[in-house]
């Protein structure tokens, strides 16, 4: 994703393939993401995944690996 393409993204929901990874970096600088939903199949998120992006709320099931990170890291999460 190029820099221009980060800026401007605003929400980010996969619902056709399960995603298990969210790589280091991979949302990093996308200053304008606004809502994320992650499943439960994500079993790993790297290091910065989310980085600057501090107004973003996150959705994901109670108890996931998701809601841990996400929580420790410091970013809104809901559950459910």
């Amino acid at each position: 994703m190029t820099t221009k393409q980060r800026a401007a993204l605003r929400s980010m929901a996969n619902t056709i393939d399960p995603v298990l990874h969210i790589g280091k970096e991979a949302f990093s600088g996308c200053h304008n993401l606004q809502h994320v939903t992650i499943g439960a199949e994500v079993v790993q998120i790297g290091a910065d995944a989310f980085a600057g992006c501090e107004n973003c709320r996150f959705t994901c099931p109670k108890g996931s690996y998701a809601e841990q990170y996400l929580t420790k890291a410091g970013f809104d999460v809901q559950v459910y």
